[in-house]
This record gives structure tokens, C-alpha cells and sequence, in this order.
């Protein structure tokens, strides 16, 4: 997937966590792009923020969002209170949560994008919700996808050949105290591949 990075495009960096991918690769979208790094966990939205603006990165538009399959408000619980907690955390849909979540279609809509060449999705559980939330602007844009799975394989799986994409490349990691599958997958729409 690093090869399909180029000039003016444009990326989503779901799961940005406190930057590490957008700061990364973001050299790699230059000149003319940009990615939209979303990060729901406060503490981890502050700490991207800084990065950002450390590195002075115009071209990164940080977004304070959660990916899933529709507009609602959603309660993310800790998984550990340990420094390592900011990589773990499971998601609950409740009526009382106060962290925004909205579609990735929904997004892409609202801000009149005229392409969407890569997702990466790193969001400890919840992936496919937001592949749910995602399913016209994988029709539509065909976007290189890098998703990190997390007890979910077989369902992406399902969801990926739903949207007509194919999986290119997994890699699978040791279990850990909260998953027992866990690894991440690149895959490209069938219809856009080589």
C-alpha cells in the first residue's frame, strides 16, 4: 500500500491515536494533499494535536471523530488504565455517550470530496462498523484500504467482499490480554487492481 501514496491525494487516518501514520506518511501526499486524521479519545486528540503542530503540518485537518456506521453518540471504555490504554479501548453504543461518531460516507459528503484514494483503520474493535459506514465511498472512490483487526477478521472478510474489494496482503500478531485475533490486512477494490 506505501506505493500507492502520491501527489494531491487525499487520505483518512482513522484511528490516528497521537499521529504516528499521519506523520509518517505524510510527506507522501505532497505536494497538493491531505489527510483527515480522526482521534475520539481526548487525551490522544491533545497529544496529536501537538504533534501536528510540532511538526507544522497545514495539510493534516485533525478531527475529533469516531468512525462507525452511522451518526450517534458512542461510550469508549478502557481496556487498561495503564499508559498502553491509549491503544486499547472497546467501543459501546450507548444513549448516553458522549463521544461523536459519524459515518465515513457521511463525512466524505459533507465535505463535497472529489476522492478518497486511502483509509487506514486502526480502532480496536470496531473496524467493521465503520467499513459499514463506509460502503458508497468504497463503491464510489475505490480507496486503498489498511486495516487493523481485532477479533473481526472473518467479518471484514465478509463486509470487504460485500463492497467487491479484494485482500491483497495479512499479517497476523500474538494474541493479546483482550484479543485473540489480531493483525492487519491491505486490500484494494477488485475492479482497480492490476
Amino acid at each position: 500500500m506505501v506505493g500507492e501514496y502520491g501527489t494531491r491525494q487525499v487520505g483518512f487516518d482513522v484511528g490516528a491515536h497521537r499521529g504516528y501514520w499521519t506523520l509518517l506518511y505524510q510527506k507522501r501526499v505532497l505536494p497538493g494533499g491531505i489527510i483527515f486524521s480522526w482521534e475520539p479519545a481526548p487525551k490522544n486528540y491533545q497529544i496529536l494535536l501537538v504533534n501536528l503542530a510540532k511538526n507544522k503540518l497545514s495539510h493534516v485537518i485533525p478531527l475529533r471523530l469516531a468512525a462507525w456506521r452511522e451518526s450517534t453518540l458512542l461510550s469508549l471504555s478502557k481496556a487498561s488504565e495503564e499508559e498502553i490504554a491509549s491503544f486499547l479501548s472497546k467501543v459501546q453504543v450507548r444513549e448516553n455517550g458522549h463521544t461523536l461518531a459519524v459515518s465515513v460516507d457521511s463525512l466524505v459528503e459533507s465535505l463535497s470530496l472529489p476522492r478518497l484514494d486511502w483509509i487506514k483503520i486502526d480502532i480496536e474493535g470496531a473496524e467493521v462498523e465503520a467499513l459499514k459506514g463506509a460502503m458508497k465511498t468504497l463503491r464510489r472512490y475505490k480507496p486503498t484500504l489498511w486495516i487493523a483487526f481485532h477479533d473481526t477478521l472473518e467479518e471484514l472478510k465478509r463486509v470487504l467482499a460485500e463492497a467487491d474489494y479484494e485482500i491483497r496482503g495479512e499479517v497476523h500478531h500474538a494474541p493479546t490480554p483482550h484479543y485473540q485475533e489480531v493483525g492487519y490486512l491491505w486490500a484494494v477494490a477488485k475492479d482497480s487492481a492490476p
